[in-house]
């Protein structure tokens, strides 16, 4: 009730505003939104997500700053990047504040594991996905429910001991806003190469089932180091591949990608062509796709290859600052 009236005011409650934030590194991480720098709030390590905005997007800019702190403030789960408060960084205009989140340590999924690769060091992939689960499964069982939306690598963070959770709330969408047809962001704001082919061609608004199919291709992107279609470049040429042709993601290859040594196999295989029906109704629902992952996870505890080592969470963060 609090973030519906507070965003059909256009307001932000009091109690989200922080301060005595110190900024010990600018601009570490960039993406269309804006950038991330490095700080302090007490004896905490804080992200501090930065928009980036002109005078022709600053209305558009400060709508979804205060969509994404109304939502992502009330999400609190071990697998979903803890919320911190709003930051007002000074000046004249009305976007010019920040989102404060915990430091994840070892950035984005993608990173994390490429880097793990060329260091010879053993991650439980399956194990990162079954986390990463574990908070989409939350959010779908929230209430009310939320649609993340944008579920893909670069939204998906590693904490010092090398867990994972979800990030990125910019274009999550809350359930009773899609119900009635609200969209509180543009429908073009995710990221093409991950939609589900129901909402590319226009039939859906987001919901679980594009949620899922997203997370399809997450899974596909952790095991092979590609992003989805990445062979493809052109956005309306690959719409329709995935529209009209109906093509999916190949079988990973263990010649041209590290599938293989991050410990792909069938079941996984399965598992993510389940996540890729075209029929939305068909795709398994979060929390049948968690226990899958819970089993798989099991299966998975040691390194697959002889050349791969097991190091303990510290010696990742030496590894990492090497």
């Amino acid at each position: 009730m609090l973030r519906r009236l507070a965003s059909e005011a256009q307001l932000l409650p009091s109690s989200l505003w922080i301060a005595n934030i110190l900024l010990i590194e600018r601009n570490i991480a960039s993406g269309g939104y804006g950038t991330v720098s490095k700080g302090t709030w007490g004896k905490e390590i804080v992200a501090v997500k930065e928009y980036r905005y002109n005078d022709y997007n600053i209305k558009k800019i400060s709508q979804r700053m205060r969509h994404e702190a109304l939502i992502w403030h009330e999400l609190r789960h071990p697998n979903v990047v803890p919320f911190y408060g709003i930051l007002r960084m000074g000046g004249k205009s009305q976007v010019e504040f920040s989102l404060v989140s915990k430091w994840m340590e070892n950035g984005i999924l993608t990173d994390y594991l490429s880097l793990m690769d060329k260091r010879k060091v053993y991650v439980n992939v399956i194990k990162l996905l079954y986390q990463t689960a574990c908070g989409l499964n939350f959010l779908h069982n929230h209430r009310p429910m939320v649609i993340h939306g944008d579920i893909k690598g670069a939204n998906i963070l590693i904490d010092a001991d090398g867990n994972a959770s979800i990030s990125d709330f910019g274009i999550a969408q809350i359930h009773y806003d899609i119900i009635n047809g609200k969209r509180t962001t543009p429908l073009d704001s995710g990221t093409w190469r991950y939609c589900s082919p129901e909402f590319l061609a226009a039939l859906t608004l987001p919901n679980t089932g594009s949620d899922i199919w997203a997370f399809g291709m997450l899974m596909w992107e952790a095991f092979t180091g590609h992003v989805p279609y990445h062979k493809w470049i052109n956005q309306a040429a690959l719409v329709k591949v995935i529209v009209q042709d109906k093509e999916l993601p190949e079988f990973p290859s263990s010649y041209d990608n590290p599938s293989r040594r991050r410990g792909f196999n069938e079941e996984v295989w399965h598992l993510m062509q389940l996540c890729w029906d075209y029929t939305p109704d068909k795709r398994p629902d979060m929390q049948t796709i968690e226990d899958k992952l819970s089993i798989l996870m099991e299966k998975s505890i040691e390194p697959p290859s002889e050349t791969y080592c097991k190091v303990s969470a510290a010696e990742r963060l030496d590894i990492l600052a090497c």
